[in-house]
């Protein structure tokens, strides 16, 4: 007992001095400019690592084996949030360190989440390295995906205004600490208070952290470092789109829906252009849906409903046109849903009124009903899948469900009008 004991205390410290050798060879790669060595040290240090202790604690919530390129996915998380305190900080007292702070903060977090696997009575096995779960086909997809972005890079020599403005804030916010522009808008002089202030924040703000982000990994700002790291962030999203339709539909229906977003141009132009936050706000949308869904095999839904509204807090402020795309689209999934698990419909209503109650509190509303009137044909659509929800669900006669839906359009109805 004693001896299992000792070892579990051990087991602490395994990834707290491979997060320091790798910092280590990340800082020194960035002193002597080999910018190959300091990406991949820099995405196993700041962004692996981390994830892979919440992945532990995710694992152990579910009683199962999640794949481990979800690891880079929390850990690009936790990232953009950490960036996020950068910029209260930024607000609340001027320039800071931002990469000090970066480094700092995930030295802390590895500390911590390495302490709560050691707590954690889980009924997973030990060894989960060589149970990584992925899927030889997902391989192949991921290699097809990163040819193509490459290939497609020989076609972008620019960026376009919008993403000369991302680019600009992220490099004074690696540089020089602060969330500002140096740019000038030509449009108003409240548009250059705003970009004085860090940009329209409560739009695209996700979409700068991600760039400097890229910036403070690759160890170079540039247009290059940065299309690397949004290529990177887009193999994420690709990921996390695969897990969640072979969860809803199957491993073959997600091979083929995957393959299609691959080969997309879209796809590939945007992980290249520099130009907009779609891939950002869309791997962060996959990831909400996905943690829902999850959520129906874990005795602690609330857990995974707060995930899902940290991951769409992220995705609005990454991109508000996702509130529209997820609004539209709920109502069938929530239907979908019950249908596959129909023995926990008050779970599933917990989680989504718990879900939503979190994000909407953290989205500004003040732009809602402009966004509506701006683009109404998006809006259109979105109380006819409410009302079509509504009358399917009496017709079924599932009240227990019908009065989560309602409770939950009540909720959204009155937050979306404070």
């Amino acid at each position: 007992m004693n001896v299992t004991k000792s070892g579990n205390k051990m087991k602490v410290f395994i990834p707290i001095v491979v997060y320091l050798v790798s910092i280590a060879v990340f800082s020194y790669a960035k002193v002597v400019k080999i910018h190959v060595l300091s990406t991949l040290a820099g995405i196993f240090a700041l962004i692996f690592l981390p994830g892979y202790g919440a992945r532990e604690i995710i694992d152990s919530k579910i009683r199962g084996n999640s794949n481990i390129v979800l690891s880079f996915v929390m850990g690009h998380m936790i990232q953009l949030l950490n960036t996020f305190l950068a910029w209260i900080l930024y607000i609340l007292f001027g320039g800071v360190n931002y990469e000090c702070l970066i480094i700092a903060l995930s030295t802390f977090e590895v500390v911590l989440l390495s302490y709560l696997n050691s707590r954690l009575k889980s009924l997973i096995g030990e060894n989960r390295w060589k149970k990584a779960n992925i899927d030889k086909v997902f391989i192949i997809l991921s290699l097809v995906y990163y040819i193509l972005s490459i290939y497609w890079l020989s076609y972008v020599y620019e960026p376009n205004s919008d993403g000369a403005a991302y680019l600009d804030v992220a490099r004074n916010i690696v540089t020089r600490g602060k969330f500002e522009s140096n740019m000038v808008m030509p449009f108003s002089e409240w548009m250059n208070i705003q970009w004085k202030l860090g940009g329209d924040l409560s739009i695209h703000s996700f979409a700068i952290y991600n760039i400097a982000l890229g910036f403070l990994i690759t160890g170079e700002i540039s247009l290059l470092s940065a299309q690397v790291f949004l290529i990177f962030t887009g193999w994420l999203m690709m990921f996390i789109f695969y897990e969640f339709i072979k969860d809803l539909l199957g491993a073959n229906i997600a091979r083929i829906a995957t393959f299609l977003l691959v080969v997309h141009p879209e796809t590939l132009a945007y992980t290249t252009l520099v130009g907009g936050p779609e891939v950002t706000s869309a791997l962060y949308t996959f990831l909400s849906l996905f943690f829902i869904l999850i959520s129906q095999r874990s005795k602690d839904y609330n857990f995974f409903a707060l995930l899902a509204g940290v991951s769409l807090f992220l995705s609005w402020y990454t991109w508000y046109y996702n509130f529209y795309v997820l609004l539209s689209f709920l109502g069938i999934y929530y239907m979908y849903l019950l249908n596959k698990h129909e023995k926990n419909r008050t779970k599933l209503s917990h989680v989504l009124i718990s879900y939503f109650c979190l994000s909407l509190f953290v989205f500004e509303f003040k732009y809602l009903p402009l966004l509506i009137v701006e683009h109404l044909k998006f809006a259109i659509q979105i109380p006819i899948i409410f009302i079509l929800s509504i009358v399917v669900l009496y017709l079924k006669n599932k009240k227990h469900v019908l009065q989560g839906l309602i409770s939950f359009i009540v909720s959204l109805s009155i937050v979306s009008l404070m």
